[in-house]
């Protein structure tokens, strides 16, 4: 591999989670990019921000 996306969105400094996924990504050949998500500033999508993107589409606004 020459590209690995790390999406990380465990919190904890201790997590478990975040410990076997290093384990995993030491044995992997290739450069990791993490993004760690809750450093963003993220907000869930909601049901009338999919209404609008799905009127966008179908509008032919936006494409794919």
């Amino acid at each position: 591999m020459e590209k690995i996306l790390f999406i990380n969105a465990c919190i904890r400094p201790d997590s478990r989670t975040l410990e076997l996924a290093n384990y995993v990504l030491t044995r992997l050949s290739g450069k990791v990019e993490e993004v760690e998500l809750y450093k963003k500033d993220l907000s869930p999508l909601t049901l009338e921000e999919m209404e609008v993107r799905n009127k966008a589409f179908k509008n032919n606004v936006l494409s794919t």
